[in-house]
């Protein structure tokens, strides 16, 4: 009976996440300290009421925090279009990070325009930008795909520290599918990633040391690796470290855990993991046989498309006919 674990690498990923300002970069005006405070104690309708006057007087982060207060529906009924002419205020204000936002917004309804934005505060040195342009280059969203300029972008914000960029970086120096191949490199942008608590960068890296590319195969760092991506909720860490606690590899055998790390990718939909719970259920490692949650997990695994999941499931049903 075969197991299964995922050696795939996961790819590049862009920040896609918008917030509001916690501080101010221009001094404090009326009313800002207030819309603030009101933020930071999460009434969002007063500090809507707050920032609303300043962002009509054409202060550009209240601009922005109105604009991300539409977009994200707090504190206000949810309107990306409106959203978007506030971020776009700010953003013409000279607002480095809604210039960035911006770019967000736009990315899938005028990837050019989107590349525009993040260009200009990519040059402004902001970290986030530079990252959502080297993945625009890298995937030739707006721009012709350029590896070489998404390298340059990803290190500008990878050297900034951040984590996003040097997941990105590190992926594109393995080279799957493209030209730039360094896997030393990768290993070192990864891991530094990984320190930064990056969950892909964790999976990837635990992988890098199971396979033993870039580095000396060690199955105990792949585990630890692994651990760490699995606890944030990355299902292919928890499906592969849920490998390597039923086969004792790296880490004391335990097919309880081996259990609990399936399920837990299993619940977000990993088929692999399905399949392994079926076949655990079947064997009876760690578990009373019970073919009647083997054929649930089986059933779950077929209807992904897993061809292994479907011959037991038609074993099964053909076991309980012949038992009948």
């Amino acid at each position: 009976m075969k197991r299964i674990l995922r050696i795939q690498l996961l790819g590049a990923t862009i920040i896609i996440a918008l917030m509001a300002l916690a501080l101010s970069a221009s001094p404090v005006l009326a009313g800002m300290k207030e819309a603030k405070a009101a933020y930071e104690a999460k009434d969002y309708k007063t500090a809507f009421k707050e920032y609303l006057p300043l962002a009509e007087a054409g202060n550009a982060e209240a601009q922005y925090n109105i604009g991300i207060f539409f977009n994200d529906g707090v504190g206000v009924k949810k309107n990306e279009n409106i959203a978007l002419e506030w971020l776009r205020l700010a953003a013409e204000g000279g607002l480095v990070q809604a210039q960035s936002a911006l770019g967000l917004m736009y990315i899938a309804k005028n990837p050019a325009r989107a590349l525009k934005w993040f260009q200009i505060a990519a040059d402004q040195g902001f970290a986030k930008a530079q990252n959502n342009l080297g993945v625009m280059y890298e995937r030739g969203l707006g721009v012709a795909k350029d590896e070489r300029l998404a390298e340059k972008w990803y290190k500008k914000a990878a050297i900034q520290g951040n984590s996003d960029a040097q997941f990105n970086l590190g992926g594109l120096y393995l080279g799957s599918g493209g030209r730039i191949q360094n896997v030393e490199q990768a290993v070192q942008w990864l891991r530094k990633s990984a320190k930064h608590g990056n969950s892909l960068a964790q999976y990837n890296l635990g992988l890098m040391y199971f396979l033993g590319r870039g580095v000396s195969k060690d199955q105990t760092e792949a585990a630890k690796w692994y651990l760490k991506s699995a606890g944030q909720g990355n299902e292919s860490a928890q499906l592969n470290l849920g490998f390597l606690y039923e086969n004792g590899l790296g880490v004391k055998k335990s097919y309880a855990e081996a259990k609990k790390w399936y399920k837990k990718a299993a619940a977000q939909g990993v088929a692999e993991a399905q399949y392994n719970l079926g076949i655990m259920y079947v064997s009876g490692r760690g578990v009373t046989i019970d073919l009647t949650k083997a054929s649930q997990w089986f059933a779950l695994a077929a209807a992904q498309g897993d061809k292994e999941a479907q011959k037991y499931l038609e074993a099964l049903k053909k076991q309980s006919i012949y038992n009948e």
